[in-house]
């Protein structure tokens, strides 16, 4: 059993319900996912990188639900694949990525039942 994690930032999410399969393709066939619906909402503006491109190793963020309680942070290539998981019980905003790559990453945070979702850029 293989089981694979993807992550889709859409660049033209307005509120609402979204809808979204993955369409994967194999030398011989294709298959489609099951169908997601995504409500879309404000949440992503209330995460914020800042300076991006990130180019000393530590990215610093801030998002609504900093101080409250503590929360998991996941970093994802563009592919999919999972770089980087990060538990943090402050609101210190502060995360090393100097071993990452350069390149361009997809950024969640999971607070309870919330989530914030950004993208950075790694460079020199």
């Amino acid at each position: 059993l293989n089981v694979s994690t993807y992550v889709f930032n859409d660049p033209v999410v307005e509120k609402g319900i979204r809808y979204y399969r993955i369409k994967e393709i194999t030398p011989d066939r294709f298959y489609y996912s099951h169908i997601v619906a995504v409500m879309a909402d404000d949440r992503a503006a209330k995460l914020v990188i800042a300076p991006n491109p990130v180019t000393d190793g530590n990215l610093r963020f801030s998002f609504a639900g900093g101080d409250a309680q503590s929360f998991e942070i996941n970093v994802y290539s563009t592919d999919g694949k999972l770089m980087l998981v990060h538990k943090q019980m402050d609101a210190a905003g502060l995360l090393n990525i100097g071993h990452l790559p350069n390149g361009i990453y997809n950024f969640l945070i999971r607070q309870g039942k919330e989530q914030y979702r950004s993208t950075f850029i790694k460079g020199d």
